[in-house]
């Protein structure tokens, strides 16, 4: 079964209502899915009933083992749960906090990067980040950017144009090539 997304006003849809859906689906006790999600019963079975009057379902109907989902409920379970693990994802971000992370970083960088940056930025993380390990490969010529993409690496140093707007960079410094030669050198001056 399938519904006009039209015919639901989703631009009023409080957020918190799929989270007591949720609850619910997983529960199918009202009491249970307050303690779940740190609201009171009342709480609860007034959110589901804003949600009844939205969707113009029952959602859950009390049986003698339980709240029981209607076809409707079963239908948008999953879709909800799905939803809800997106937004999770997108703003539950966790901290990354370097003075406590155990993870390993894959660092491509040429030779010169690698000569000039990396032994003081090794003598830093070591101060501050002592569980993360890096790996440090040759940044040939390959597209740096698609593995990054795919995940070979972390991260890219080097001189790069035109940088995706996905990824984000930062310079590191600037410079400037210099020739040296002896002044009486046919190409001087």
């Amino acid at each position: 079964m399938t519904h006009d997304l039209a015919r639901t006003p989703v631009k009023n849809l409080d957020l918190n209502l799929l989270t007591v859906f949720d609850a619910m689906m997983r529960e199918r006790n009202v009491l249970r899915a307050g303690q779940v999600i740190g609201l009171s019963p009342s709480a609860v079975s007034h959110a589901l009933s804003r949600l009844r009057s939205l969707l113009n379902d029952e959602l859950f109907v009390r049986t003698a083992v339980g709240m029981v989902p209607t076809a409707r409920a079963v239908e948008m379970g999953p879709l909800v749960r799905d939803a809800l693990a997106s937004v999770e994802r997108a703003i539950g971000s966790p901290v990354f906090r370097p003075e406590t992370s155990v993870r390993q970083f894959c660092i491509a960088a040429t030779d010169y990067i690698t000569a000039v940056v990396v032994p003081n930025f090794l003598r830093i993380l070591t101060e501050q980040a002592p569980g993360i390990d890096v790996t440090i490969l040759p940044a040939i010529r390959i597209d740096l950017t698609a593995q990054i993409d795919i995940g070979r690496i972390d991260i890219a140093l080097g001189s790069f144009r035109d940088i995706p707007h996905r990824l984000r960079a930062r310079l590191l410094f600037n410079e400037r090539d210099v020739v040296l030669l002896a002044t009486d050198h046919p190409l001087a001056g």
